[in-house]
């Protein structure tokens, strides 16, 4: 599981800015708990309830879900440099 966690994170640090990401006020956003935020290079990634990541290339104005492999708490999130973080979680 850590390793498809990363691997997803890993994908989602390469992906560009796509038309569909949705705003704050979209349920996606606003659903969900997320317990924490970092940055990685100039992208924001927040991590939270039932494995949810989320990411903004315009400082939080509008958000993307990334593909994760699993729906487990994410508790925190970090970064070393612009393409390598970890998001870790319960089970």
């Amino acid at each position: 599981m850590k390793k498809t966690v990363l691997m997803a994170l890993s994908a989602m640090l390469s992906a560009p800015l796509q038309a569909d990401f949705v705003s704050n006020d979209a349920p996606l956003v606003t659903a969900n708990n997320y317990l924490d935020i970092a940055y990685a290079d100039s992208r924001v990634v927040a991590v939270g309830d039932r494995g949810k990541i989320l990411y903004s290339d315009d400082q939080g104005d509008h958000w993307k879900q990334a593909v994760t492999p699993s729906e487990v708490l994410l508790t925190s999130v970090c970064f070393a440099d612009a393409r390598h973080g970890w998001a870790v979680g319960h089970d």
